[in-house]
């Protein structure tokens, strides 16, 4: 393949990103917890959610990269079918600066039937103190796939050092076909990035 400068310098550029030195603003982890993040610990567990039968998931990671970087991989679901496990679709519809109604549609595993659904987003970015997201539940009155969907993604520096990212997701989804709950279980882990 030929050299190409516009696809092999951006390439470039953000893999030098990962490698800078983090400054002397990122201060030292304060816990336990804090000090597992740094050292590269994925938390993910599942938690009880007032007023549901169902489990919401939640995903804790830090990225060695900007959060201006993350932020549209997890921020834009319009770009979930190349960024995003198991997604088959997915597209965005502004309504205004801050809100957004997202669809997507989800793989499921044999024999049952793929889900899909909208849901209305509420977006918020502060490029100057690193903090982005994006909070969303299911569009009231829409046809879906779903009894409930909701949760978040949560992007900011982690330890104040503005080259880590900490990403919080955190999910709670009902389909509303009957799924034993064992593939219930799987499928809401294995939907955790």
């Amino acid at each position: 393949m030929p050299y190409s400068p516009s696809k092999t310098l951006p390439l470039l550029g953000f893999a030098l990103l990962l490698l800078l030195p983090s400054p002397a603003t990122a201060r030292e982890p304060k816990n336990e917890f804090e000090r597992r993040l740094d050292k590269g610990k994925i938390f993910v567990n599942s938690r009880k959610v007032k007023g549901h039968d169902h489990l919401m998931g939640v995903m804790r990671a830090v990225i060695n990269a900007p959060p201006e970087i993350v932020w549209p991989l997890v921020g834009d679901c319009a770009r979930y079918k190349t960024t995003m496990v198991r997604v088959l679709e997915s597209r965005k519809k502004m309504i205004t600066k801050t809100k957004m109604h997202c669809t997507v549609k989800i793989d499921m595993p044999f024999p049952y039937s793929d889900i899909s659904g909208t849901t209305l987003s509420v977006v918020k970015e502060d490029p100057k103190t690193g903090k982005y997201s994006r909070v969303w539940n299911m569009l009231k009155g829409q046809e879906g796939s779903y009894e409930v969907n909701q949760g978040s993604w949560k992007v900011s520096r982690f330890l104040d050092d503005p080259n880590r990212t900490l990403v919080v997701y955190r999910a709670l989804g009902a389909p509303k076909a009957w799924v034993p709950d064992w593939v219930r279980d799987m499928a809401r882990n294995k939907s955790l990035p």
